[in-house]
């Protein structure tokens, strides 16, 4: 049926029907609501050839407009074929679908100033707020006080723009070279590429997510820098702290006002550290609480089970035994795979911890050997601080 219906159409296009042919089409044309479609936006090729020479450098010959459009207006009897005619209704074909192809490619390409923007651009949570520099979304070049959508990529060239988040009035100001993407899950932003600096808004409840190709930050409220290429995310803070989690080994860390860090593809980037984080359990040590921890981190009480915790500390291969403990607490050896903060696999933890409110700060130190006389690289420590 689709291809008989084009033959006809295509047949009318070319002057080529006989009274038969004309017949089937009007047939088909009140039987097939396709076929009328198909058929219409033919008709419209007035439009479309008026259109195209108002938009083109060099009018067509009016000559062949007016043929074009003589042979769109009604659907012409059959005539005894001769070659010229022929040669003109494929000229007029092929000049319809130029036409076409011209006033799509330069709709595209340059939206005339004052049209209605897209939906989508009106509705997004990011907003362009100022900036020297071009911000392309969706195709286009976005203008300041349009929106990049959701799941939409907002590139930066030439110079930086600054963005804000409707939502909270947070503001993000992005270099030259960025490539954000808005998300639509927990993640509020991504950085792919490029450099942002950002002004977190004080958050009531949820952080504010920025999520980079090696790690991710969550704020509360806080201003700091993220960069990212394809080696590396780094994280420079300025005020406040952000929860810093490298995607790799899912590690976390909270880094603090005039520190840094940095995450690659095999997680946080360390020197000849030998203690790889402090991964909070439940008392018998089998149920896992959260992420591994390094440096200091933040755990509400009300999500803390009542019986205690304790933490399980991850080592490089070659480290036999770990002197650990809180300070103001007697140090234990701890020689037991897995290693652990209180207690041990051996004694099945007994000795859980039931944390109070406040900030507490634990030492470990790795050995090469069992007995704990060869220290096998530097101390760590971590501050862990207890919130309502």
């Amino acid at each position: 049926m689709t291809r008989a219906r084009d033959e006809l159409i295509s047949g009318w296009l070319v002057d080529d029907l006989d009274a038969a042919g004309v017949a089937a089409l009007e047939d088909l044309l009140q039987s097939d609501p396709v076929a009328r479609a198909r058929f219409a936006r033919f008709c419209q090729s007035e439009v479309v050839l008026r259109q195209a020479a108002a938009m083109a450098s060099q009018r067509p010959p009016s000559t062949a407009i007016r043929r074009g459009q003589r042979v769109t207006r009604r659907m012409l009897p059959h005539r005894a074929q001769t070659p010229w005619r022929w040669l003109l209704a494929v000229a007029t074909a092929a000049l319809v679908a130029v036409a076409v192809l011209v006033a799509a490619l330069a709709t595209q390409a340059a939206p005339p100033a004052g049209s209605p923007l897209p939906p989508s651009m009106t509705s997004g949570p990011l907003e362009l707020r100022s900036g020297a520099g071009e911000v392309r979304c969706a195709g286009r070049r976005l203008r300041l006080g349009e929106r990049v959508p959701r799941m939409a990529v907002a590139e930066v060239s030439g110079a930086g723009v600054v963005f804000r988040w409707l939502d909270d009035g947070s503001e993000i100001a992005a270099a030259a070279g960025t490539s954000l993407r808005v998300e639509a899950g927990g993640t509020l932003l991504h950085l792919q590429r490029g450099e942002v600096d950002v002004c977190i808004s004080t958050q009531a409840g949820a952080p504010f997510i920025i999520s980079a190709p090696h790690a991710t930050a969550a704020v509360m409220g806080t201003r700091f820098t993220l960069r990212a290429d394809a080696q590396t995310t780094r994280l420079l803070v300025s005020e406040g702290r952000v929860r810093f989690t490298a995607a790799r080994r899912d590690l976390a860390s909270e880094v603090i006002a005039g520190e840094q860090a940095v995450a690659d593809a095999d997680g946080f980037r360390r020197g000849d550290e030998r203690v790889l984080g402090f991964t909070p359990t439940g008392r018998d040590i089998t149920r896992v609480l959260g992420p591994a921890l390094l440096r200091r981190a933040t755990m509400r009480l009300a999500d803390l089970p009542a019986d205690g915790i304790n933490l399980r500390i991850g080592c490089a291969p070659e480290v036999m035994a770990v002197r650990t403990g809180m300070r103001g607490v007697d140090e234990r050896l701890e020689q037991v795979r897995e290693f652990h903060v209180f207690g041990d696999t051996d004694q099945r933890a007994t000795t859980a911890w039931k944390p109070r409110l406040g900030t507490f700060v634990i030492d470990a130190q790795p050995y090469v050997d069992r007995a704990g006389r060869v220290a096998l690289g530097p101390a760590v420590v971590f501050e862990l601080t207890i919130v309502p």
